[in-house]
């Protein structure tokens, strides 16, 4: 896989990352761009953003992890100042195979992170996790999730009610 750390003003573009453990890693970095990349066949997760300022993962196929798709962190809960990471125009399947529960094909989480124009489908549990505030999940399209599992939806808020200004509007949802 690819890691980043403390990296400022990256991008990288149309790279084929597959058969790891976790295909790219970005942590505590600035302004990366990660896009019209292929992430596939990685044990865990396909991308990953935690902390750091505006980074963006843009129209990237990420499929057949064990894990997860693509997960991002960023920002300050205390002082509610957004980390404007930003996930659109990707297409996200068959992101669970090792763990077949709460391997979300998007996950997001910190303060003001977006997700928006993304496809997901193919999984045995839901599709989008979030934990955080002022999150926004839009117009996006999520299919023929949930389909080995009880008790799911293919959105997970959590019930904290201090998780607080979130916004999910303008998806489809359908099996």
């Amino acid at each position: 896989g690819i890691s980043l750390t403390g990296s400022d003003h990256v991008t990288l573009r149309g790279l084929v990352v597959e058969e790891g453990g976790s295909g790219i890693a970005v942590a505590d970095s600035a302004h990366v761009r990660i896009e019209a990349c292929t992430v596939r066949n990685q044990h865990f997760v396909g991308i990953s953003v935690n902390g750091g300022l505006d980074n963006r993962i843009l129209a990237c196929d990420v499929h057949d992890t064990g894990t997860g798709g693509i997960q991002v962190n960023g920002g300050d809960r205390k002082t509610l100042t957004p980390a404007g990471h930003l996930v659109e125009n990707c297409h996200i399947w068959k992101f669970a195979i090792h763990k077949l529960t709460y391997s979300n094909g998007i996950s997001l989480s910190g303060v003001g992170n977006a997700a928006r124009h993304n496809l997901l489908h193919d999984a045995p549990h839901m599709a989008v996790g979030m934990s955080g505030n002022d999150g926004l999940f839009e117009y996006n399209v999520v299919h023929d999730v949930c389909l080995a599992a009880d008790d799911s939806g293919a959105l997970y808020k959590g019930r904290n009610p201090a998780l607080r200004g979130n916004i999910i509007r303008y998806n489809l949802w359908h099996s």
